[in-house]
């Protein structure tokens, strides 16, 4: 699974080169407002239950609660259909985006996919087809790729766009074939078995749905304001920017975090002290962080320029702002496994929607330079995970301290 994910990170990474070269800013900003909308609308799409589709102890639940998951999709999907008729206009004007009106359309079936890529790879995870897991996201990143060089070829309006449907799409298709070849049967879904798992499972979409959306929330919030407040052009810059800062995040700072799951929970039941191998972890990841700062905020203007051609030197200036911010994230965000590992969820969930409203203080900061607007929000993401990391030493300094009691 890890060496899957990384390989379907790099993929875009690495074809990104010629993308920027062949769309414009404007193309990927317009992208960049697409891509948010449906990313946050997947947060709930599925009501959560994908959550639930690895507990149940037999598979025909489970089966049923895949199956769940899709009902909720629909109705979700239909929803967007009314809202996208009934707003649209509305939408785009506060987006400060004409063009995004033009892809509403495309926004349910978009939504639908992902859903159903997103269930049905983790029956996959429940049967512990990793392989299949892993093959399926990268199958998703060439399709991607091939189909976005296809559709500027054709002269599409948007071939970002419409290349990531064509992904997602494929994505969706294969699997449910490899759900199916693992034991997923349609034909072994049952009304009164769809509901019964509904309502066992109903804690995911009553409360689940609100803290997820507010961790989405707060990385995707920017996004829309700096389209409303500014251009397409800047949004696309600034996107590029962010995704790029947000790949060692995915690629190691997240993998650390599942060993760090482990490692904290294998010690907390073997009643074992926590706080000094946590320290010497940030330690680590704090050096890591310095030394990206380094050398992004010294050298990022030409590595933009060089990489991903002189139109994009912009997204160079406004890196030297935000690697502050994603180096931060990128030091403490493994640590807080912490917080899950030690029974601490509603500190996280209390965190998670300070940090939230922090940013949605972003909203009061429409009429300055887009500069000064990006180092608000580093100073945002400074205070936010400065406080993080204080709640995340204290709950595993208390650990260690009630163990020290127990001994006593």
């Amino acid at each position: 699974m890890i060496s899957g994910t990384t390989v379907a990170h790099l993929i875009p990474f690495i074809l990104y080169p010629v993308f920027t070269r062949l769309f414009t800013p404007a193309d990927f900003g317009l992208f960049a407002l697409f891509i948010g909308i449906i990313s946050w609308v997947d947060v709930v799409s599925t009501g959560r239950y994908e959550l639930a589709v690895v507990i149940p102890e037999k598979d025909e639940d489970s089966i049923n609660v895949v199956a769940g998951g899709i009902s909720f999709l629909l109705v979700i999907c239909t929803l967007l259909y009314i809202i996208v008729f009934l707003f649209g206009d509305f939408i785009s004007v506060h987006l400060n985006s004409s063009s995004i009106k033009n892809w509403f359309w495309l926004v349910p079936p978009a939504v639908f996919v992902m859903g159903i890529g997103k269930i049905f790879n983790n029956w996959l995870i429940r049967k512990k087809s990793f392989k299949a897991f892993a093959y399926n996201k990268i199958f998703q990143r060439i399709i991607e790729g091939i189909s976005t060089l296809g559709f500027y070829v054709s002269k599409f309006s948007n071939g970002l766009i419409a290349g990531d449907f064509t992904g997602r799409f494929s994505l969706a298709v294969i699997s449910i074939f490899q759900a199916t070849r693992e034991g997923f049967a349609f034909n072994r879904i049952n009304r009164k078995k769809l509901l019964d798992n509904i309502k066992r499972y109903k804690i995911y979409p009553l409360y689940n749905t609100v803290p997820a959306l507010l961790n989405a929330g707060c990385g995707l919030l920017p996004v829309f304001l700096i389209s409303a407040f500014y251009t397409e052009e800047i949004t696309g810059y600034f996107n590029l920017s962010r995704q790029l800062l947000a790949i060692p995040i995915a690629l190691i700072s997240a993998n650390v975090s599942q060993v760090l799951l482990k490692d904290i929970s294998e010690k907390r039941n073997a009643q074992k002290f926590i706080y000094a191998d946590m320290k010497s972890l940030f330690y680590k990841l704090a050096v890591m962080s310095v030394l990206f700062i380094v050398v992004l905020y010294f050298f990022s203007t030409f590595l933009f320029g060089f990489f991903f051609g002189q139109d994009w030197k912009i997204s160079g200036e406004y890196t030297q702002i935000l690697v502050i911010s994603y180096a931060f994230s990128f030091a403490i965000s493994p640590l807080s496994i912490a917080l899950v590992a030690l029974g601490k969820v509603k500190i996280l969930s209390i965190w998670q929607t300070a940090y939230f409203i922090l940013v949605c203080c972003l909203f009061f900061f429409n009429e300055i330079p887009v500069k000064q607007f990006l180092f608000i929000i580093v100073v945002i993401d400074i205070i936010a995970y400065s406080v993080y990391l204080f709640l995340i030493s204290n709950a595993a300094k208390n650990f260690d301290k009630s163990l020290i009691s127990d001994k006593r």
